[in-house]
């Protein structure tokens, strides 16, 4: 459980800082926040489940820093309310994005891809 609330913890994080700095009128980034906040009293393992199947199919292409994950439209993003891959995608293609920022955001993601390894391992051998 304490993987878990560490993942949620790093999570919030990165989506205060996307609203902090980007993402202010998201509309998929607010209701990700309010989905966490709700899920982490009730359902905790729900929001690394989500995290599974809306963003670990790309674990590679993130840890290997793939840009075309987010300069090009893909069948294989779910473009459900809870993933963040379909709203990065967007601000990925902003004119004159810093790359300091796409840097931190591949920093984040990285790290919730090896925390959600860690804790899914941990859960297969249960």
């Amino acid at each position: 459980m304490k993987k878990i609330n560490l993942f949620i913890s790093q999570l919030e994080d990165f989506i205060n800082e996307l609203l902090k700095t980007h993402f202010s009128n998201e509309p998929k980034a607010i209701f990700l926040k309010n989905s966490i906040n709700l899920f982490k009293r009730t359902s905790p393992k729900m929001i690394v489940n989500n995290f599974n199947k809306s963003i670990m199919i790309f674990k590679d292409r993130i840890l290997n820093e793939d840009e075309s994950l987010l300069l090009t439209p893909s069948d294989e993003v779910n473009n459900d309310d809870l993933s963040i891959i379909e709203p990065l995608q967007t601000l990925w293609k902003k004119p004159g994005f810093p790359d300091n920022d796409k840097k931190a955001i591949w920093n984040y993601l990285k790290v919730l891809v090896i925390l959600a390894d860690k804790i899914n391992n941990e859960y297969k051998n249960e």
